[in-house]
């Protein structure tokens, strides 16, 4: 006797609380008033905007129940569609980053959402 299949719904879930709204707020806000130099320099050194971004992100990943290797949490979407077409076999760093797009693509839509009503 067959079975009738239920797809289910893999829709990313991430819990938007009025704590992670706010550190979303702050960490888009803080990442335009970056000020260091590249990464590689050798005067290198984190402004203060990036070190209170990293606090912001603590709060954040918490907040989502990120995993933590996935750091950063939230990755803002490139502009030519998701960014990761690949050959179809399994990349754990597409994955991860896939999943860091949909979570800035929701809280981008749920803090626009709050601001507007």
């Amino acid at each position: 006797m067959p079975t009738n299949r239920t797809p289910i719904d893999r829709s990313p879930r991430v819990p938007i609380t009025p704590r992670a709204l706010e550190a979303f707020g702050h960490l888009k806000r803080l990442a335009r008033k970056c000020t260091c130099l590249p990464y590689g320099d050798p005067n290198y050194e984190r402004c203060d905007a990036c070190r209170l971004w990293l606090q912001w992100h603590r709060v954040l990943s918490h907040e989502v129940r990120a995993k933590i290797w996935e750091f950063p949490c939230v990755v803002e979407p490139d502009d030519d569609g998701d960014g990761d077409a690949g050959n179809g076999s399994y990349n754990p760093g597409a994955f991860w980053a896939r999943r860091a797009r949909d979570r800035y693509r929701v809280l981008d839509a749920a803090l626009r959402a709050a601001a507007s009503g």
